[in-house]
């Protein structure tokens, strides 16, 4: 298997994996939109 041979952990490639599709997607995705990303600013 490639993290036999790469010594990184499977976990890494489903974590990078997440990473690309929210990035391609992230137009898309209704969180950034209702500005659930800023919410913390107001506490």
């Amino acid at each position: 298997a490639l993290n036999d041979k790469t010594k990184v952990p499977i976990a890494e490639y489903i974590r990078q994996g997440i990473d690309l599709i929210l990035e391609k997607h992230k137009a898309e995705l209704p969180g950034e939109q209702l500005g659930l990303y800023d919410r913390t600013e107001g506490k």
